[in-house]
C-alpha cells in the first residue's frame, strides 16, 4: 500500500468544534462519512480508504467525541458516535476493513443529516467529506436535480445555523464540484480537488489541522524541546514510500527505531509515514531522524497548553484577523506576572507557494488577565497562507498552525425587512473600493424558485465598491439566489467569481401572508368605495361624474357628438336632460335601479364567500345607504311632479303619470308637422352605438 492508502484515509467525512478561549479548549467532535458507492472502484481500486481511516483514528485525541458512518444509497453507521479512548480507537480499527465500494447511489444529503443527528458538542463544529461522485439517488434525472437543490436549499442552511463547518474534498475531477465548493464555501469550509496521492494527504492534513486544532510543540531543523509538564508526546514524521524509517534521538542519546523502543513508545511504521507516540518523554531537546518535510509535526499531552480564538478558514481580501491567544494550566490561564514577562510570542506569515514570509513580534506588554490580543496586517492578496504563532517561554515552547485563504473580494449580506403586509429581502454586496475598479464591475444575481420560475437580476452599485438588491417574494417557496461578480481588478486584471448562495423560505414563520381571498376582498371594498363616491356625486347633482372619463377605455369615444356626420349621439344626451329639466330623469332612475339590482347580487355573493365581520359591516352600511337614497330621489320626485315613484318598479311609475283613458299619444304628444315615420321618439334612442354608427 502505499502514500495513497495513508493520504485518503484523511480525506473522510468529520466534524469537529474548535477550542473556545472562555473555556479552556473544547474537546474534537468528529463525525466521519465515508463514500463507497460503486463508482468508488474505479477512483479508488485499491480502496485506500481503509488505511487513511486507520491513521486519522489514530491522530484523534482522547477525549474527543466521533462516529464513522459509510453511504451509497443507504447510510451505514460503522463506528457508534460516542467519546474517543482506547477501546473506541480498537472498534474503529476493526470496523475499517468493512469500507467497500458496493454502493448503487451517492446519496449526499442522507448521509449528512445522518452524521448531523446529534448536535454539536460545541459552539461550532465542521464536517469533511470525501466523495468522487454527484447527488445521486434515483434513474431519474429530475430526481437527482431535486434533490441537490433540496441539498443547498433546505439543508445547507440548517447546518449552517446549526453550527456545522463543512469541509469538502473532491476524489476526482468527475465530481460535483460547484455542489462541494458551496457546501464548504457557504459554511466557512475548506475544499480541495484531489488528483494524486501527495495532494489528498496534503488536502487531509491542512483540513485535519482546521479540524482538530492540535497542541503543538515547535519543530525546526528537526529538532522539538520537551518540558517537564508534557506527559506524551505524538510524532507524525513522513518520508518517502520507499525510505528508511524515521528514529528519534533522546536527550540523553538513546535512538528509538521500529525495530528497537522502549516500553513507554508505541511505534507504528506504514507505507509513507511513521506515528511514534512517547509516554513520559525525557524532557529536553529530542532530534528527529529522517527528512525533513512541511507536514510532520508533534503533538502533545500536556496540562499546559497554547489556546487561540478559532480563526476563519477564508477570508475577504483586504480583510485583515486578529490573534487571541493565551497560556492555559488545567484549563485555567497563567496570569502570573512573572512567568508571563518570560515569553516571547512571535506569529510568521507566508504565502503558500511563493517565497516571501514575513515575521511579526507580538507581545509588546505583559496582559494582566494572560490572555493577549494582537491584530494582524491586511490581506490584500488573494491566495493561501500559513499563519504560524509560536510562544516561547524560555524552557517551554508551544506552536499553532492555521491555514487561511484569502480566495474573494467581496463579502455578501442578506437583511429581512418586514413592513406591515410585505415582506422583503435586501442582497449587499461589498468590496474594498481599493482592490477592483468599481466603474468596470458588476454583480447579477440569477433568482430561481422552487416553481421553477427563474429571473436574472441585476445589482445596482450605489456607491463604489457596494452592490444592493431588494427582492419582495409573492409566491409561496423556497428561493435561491446565485450570485456572480465579474470585473477588473484595481492592477486591470479580470475576475469572474461566484459568491455564496443565499437562501429563503417564503412565507417563513411569523410572516404576513396576502392571499388569493385577501385580494379579492380589497377588491370588493374598492369597488364598494367607487360606488359610494359615485352615488354621493348623483345625490349633488353631478351631471359628469369624474371617474367616468378614467374608466373610459377609449377616450375618442366620448368626442363622437362633436363631429357632423354622428349627430345622433346629441339628441341621446338632451333626451336625458329634458327628462331631467322635466322634473323626472327616467333613464337615471332605471339606471340607478338596476344598479342597485346588480349590486345588491354582487354584494349577497361576497358575503357568502367572505364571510366576515369587517367585510358584513361594510355591506351593511352601503344598503342602508342605498335604501336612503331611494327614499331622497322618490321624495324630490314627488315634491316635483306629486307622483309616488316605485323605485323597485319604474314602469309603474310610467302609468301613475297618465291620466284615466289617457292613451299613448296623449301621453307623448308627437308635432305632426315635423314627424315622420323614420322619426324616432326620444325612448328609442336608447339603442346602441354601434346601431346608431351603421345609419348613413
Amino acid at each position: 500500500m502505499g502514500l495513497m492508502a495513508k493520504t485518503l484515509a484523511m480525506v473522510l467525512l468529520l466534524v469537529v468544534s474548535l477550542p473556545s478561549m472562555g473555556q479552556g479548549g473544547e474537546p474534537a467532535d468528529v463525525r466521519l462519512v465515508v463514500d463507497i458507492s460503486g463508482s468508488m472502484k474505479q477512483t479508488d481500486p485499491e480502496n485506500l480508504r481503509v488505511p487513511a481511516l486507520e491513521l486519522l483514528v489514530k491522530l484523534l485525541p482522547e477525549s474527543s467525541r466521533a462516529g464513522v458512518w459509510t453511504f451509497g444509497q443507504q447510510v451505514n453507521m460503522l463506528v457508534p458516535y460516542d467519546s474517543v479512548d482506547e477501546r473506541w480507537k480498537e472498534q474503529a480499527l476493526g470496523e475499517t476493513g468493512n469500507i467497500n465500494s458496493v454502493g448503487l447511489f451517492t446519496h449526499i444529503g442522507k448521509a449528512l443529516e445522518r452524521a448531523t443527528e446529534v448536535p454539536p458538542g460545541g459552539e461550532r463544529a465542521g464536517v469533511v467529506l470525501l466523495t468522487d461522485g454527484k447527488v445521486d439517488i434515483d434513474k431519474s434525472a429530475a430526481r437527482n436535480a431535486r434533490e441537490r437543490e433540496r441539498i443547498l436549499a433546505e439543508l445547507l442552511p440548517q447546518l449552517k445555523v446549526r453550527g456545522f463547518t463543512l469541509h469538502t474534498i473532491a476524489l476526482s475531477d468527475d465530481a460535483d464540484i460547484d455542489l462541494l465548493q458551496q457546501l464548504s464555501g457557504s459554511t466557512d469550509g475548506r475544499h480541495a480537488v484531489v488528483r494524486s496521492a501527495e495532494e489528498l494527504m496534503q488536502a487531509y492534513l491542512q483540513i485535519f489541522d482546521q479540524a482538530v486544532p492540535a497542541k503543538r510543540l515547535p519543530l525546526k531543523d528537526n529538532r522539538f524541546l520537551v518540558d517537564d509538564s508534557v506527559e506524551e508526546f505524538t510524532a507524525l514524521i513522513f518520508r518517502a514510500a520507499d525510505g528508511e524509517p524515521a528514529q528519534l534521538v533522546a536527550p540523553s542519546g538513546k535512538r528509538l527505531s521500529a525495530r528497537d523502543y522502549g516500553a513507554n513508545t508505541r511505534w507504528y511504521s506504514a507505507d509513507g509515514y511513521d506515528l511514534i507516540t512517547v509516554r513520559e518523554p525525557e524532557a529536553g531537546q529530542w532530534q528527529v531522524i529522517a527528512e525533513q518535510a512541511p507536514q510532520n509535526r508533534v503533538t502533545v499531552v500536556s496540562d499546559l497548553e497554547l489556546l487561540v480564538e478559532p480563526l476563519p478558514n477564508n477570508l475577504v481580501a483586504g480583510k485583515s484577523v486578529t490573534l487571541n491567544f493565551g497560556l492555559y494550566e488545567k484549563g485555567e490561564p497563567v496570569a502570573d506576572t512573572d512567568f508571563l514577562s518570560l515569553l516571547t510570542a512571535r506569529a510568521r506569515i507566508s504565502q503558500v507557494g511563493s517565497p516571501a514570509s514575513w515575521a511579526i513580534e507580538l507581545i509588546d506588554e505583559t496582559p494582566t488577565k494572560g490572555v493577549f490580543s494582537e491584530p494582524l496586517p491586511a490581506f490584500t492578496e488573494r491566495g493561501e497562507y500559513l499563519i504560524s504563532l509560536v510562544v516561547d517561554g524560555k524552557t517551554f515552547a508551544r506552536e499553532y498552525q492555521h491555514r487561511l485563504r484569502v480566495g474573494s473580494l467581496f463579502t455578501v449580506a442578506m437583511d429581512k425587512r418586514i413592513d406591515s403586509k410585505t415582506v422583503s429581502y435586501t442582497l449587499s454586496v461589498e468590496a474594498d473600493s481599493q482592490l477592483i475598479n468599481s466603474a468596470q464591475s458588476a454583480v447579477v444575481a440569477h433568482v430561481k424558485q422552487s416553481t421553477g420560475d427563474s429571473a436574472l437580476r441585476s445589482l445596482t452599485q450605489t456607491e463604489p465598491g457596494h452592490w444592493t438588491l431588494t427582492l419582495v417574494p409573492e409566491l409561496p417557496g423556497r428561493y435561491l439566489i446565485e450570485l456572480n461578480a465579474s470585473g477588473e481588478d484595481a492592477a486591470g486584471a479580470s475576475f469572474d467569481e461566484s459568491l455564496p448562495n443565499q437562501y429563503f423560505d417564503y412565507p417563513a414563520e411569523g410572516d404576513p401572508v396576502v392571499t388569493e381571498a385577501d385580494r379579492e376582498i380589497e377588491q370588493l371594498e374598492q369597488a364598494l368605495a367607487d360606488e359610494r363616491a359615485a352615488l354621493a356625486r348623483e345625490l349633488n347633482g353631478e351631471t359628469e361624474p369624474a371617474p367616468e372619463p378614467e374608466a373610459e377605455p377609449e377616450p375618442p369615444a366620448e368626442k363622437a357628438p362633436e363631429p357632423a356626420p354622428e349627430p345622433e349621439a346629441e339628441p341621446e344626451q338632451k333626451a336625458v336632460d329634458t327628462g331631467q329639466s322635466s322634473g323626472i330623469n327616467w333613464l337615471l332612475i332605471a339606471a340607478v335601479a338596476a344598479g342597485n339590482l346588480a349590486l345588491i347580487g354582487l354584494i349577497y355573493w361576497a358575503y357568502r364567500r367572505f364571510s366576515s365581520k369587517d367585510v358584513q359591516s361594510e355591506l351593511d352600511e352601503f344598503e342602508q345607504q342605498l335604501k336612503q337614497a331611494g327614499e331622497s330621489e322618490a321624495a324630490q320626485a314627488t315634491a316635483s311632479d306629486s307622483v309616488a315613484l316605485d323605485d323597485s318598479d319604474p314602469m309603474a311609475a310610467l302609468d301613475a303619470l297618465a291620466e284615466p283613458g289617457m292613451d299613448d299619444e296623449a301621453l307623448f304628444p308627437v308635432d305632426e308637422d315635423t314627424a315622420s315615420d323614420d322619426d324616432d321618439l326620444p325612448m328609442d334612442d336608447l339603442g346602441s352605438d354601434d346601431e346608431d354608427d351603421k345609419k348613413p
